[in-house]
């Protein structure tokens, strides 16, 4: 019993500190998620604009969705937060 909670204690451990490391980091993965969909997006509009039908349209679309959801995602729990950066002096 002892070594399932110590593995349980391990696994929490785990989870907080990777948590944590993408709180940390969540300017840069908001900004990794917008370029992804850019990319994804301008790759779905030259596959529009090529006379070869294509086949990765779906998947370029569900990647673009998805990183806008992402980033819309990780803005309002910023906003929510209060840490959307510093507030302006009141004079």
């Amino acid at each position: 019993m002892e070594v399932v909670l110590q593995w349980l204690d391990e696994i929490d451990d785990a989870v907080f500190t990777l948590v944590f490391a993408l709180v940390l980091r969540r300017h840069a993965l908001r900004r990794s998620a917008l370029a992804i969909g850019m990319a994804s997006s301008l790759a779905l509009a030259g596959c529009e604009l090529t006379s070869v039908p294509a086949e990765w349209a779906p998947l370029l679309t569900a990647v673009a969705a998805l990183s806008v959801a992402v980033w819309s995602v990780a803005a309002v729990a910023t906003v929510i937060a209060g840490a959307g950066g510093p507030s302006p002096a009141r004079a």
